[in-house]
């Protein structure tokens, strides 16, 4: 085993953080579409206008919903953390249920005998329950390991020292 110089731990360490900020920049440029989108998709979005109107609002968010579902899970799938997979799977199932309250909303509001009252709410609390999803997700693609946990391959030297008798 070769000795761990003091410059090779500053060029992994400068690596490392590199590394980090490039996966903070990716993240950033997957899950910004996506609250972009629950921004349109809202119920507030689809409370006011005719049939046609909403339809045209929600129409490119079902377009273009899969597209940004596909980066996000290759984002997450090649990420090296395992909370950033699975809140990025927590957000998919989010905002697949924010999506269909949302059109279930519009159906409510032009059927008589739905609950308008409950769908909105619905639609409201699923919709908010995806926009927190999405800020911890990039709170997540944020933070910082431990420093230990950045260098598994240096290995902590502890002293075996007395222990004080009570």
């Amino acid at each position: 085993m070769r000795p761990v110089f003091l410059g090779d731990v500053v060029r992994v360490s400068w690596e490392g953080e590199r590394a980090r900020q490039e996966r903070i920049r990716e993240g950033a440029i997957v899950v910004s579409p996506v609250q972009e989108l629950l921004e349109g998709l809202g119920p507030a979005a689809v409370t006011f206008g005719s049939a046609d109107e909403i339809r045209a609002r929600l129409d490119p968010t079902a377009a273009e919903w899969p597209k940004l579902r596909s980066a996000l899970r290759q984002y997450a799938n090649h990420h090296p953390r395992r909370r950033v997979r699975r809140q990025a799977g927590e957000l998919v199932e989010a905002v697949n249920k924010a999506q269909s309250s949302t059109y279930f909303l519009v159906f409510a509001q032009f059927h008589p005998g739905v609950d308008l009252v409950q769908a909105f709410e619905s639609a409201d609390a699923r919709h908010r329950e995806a926009e927190a999803l999405t800020e911890q997700l990039m709170a997540e693609i944020r933070s910082r390991r431990p420093f230990w946990m950045r260098f598994p391959h240096l290995r902590v030297i502890r002293l075996a020292l007395p222990r004080a008798r009570a």
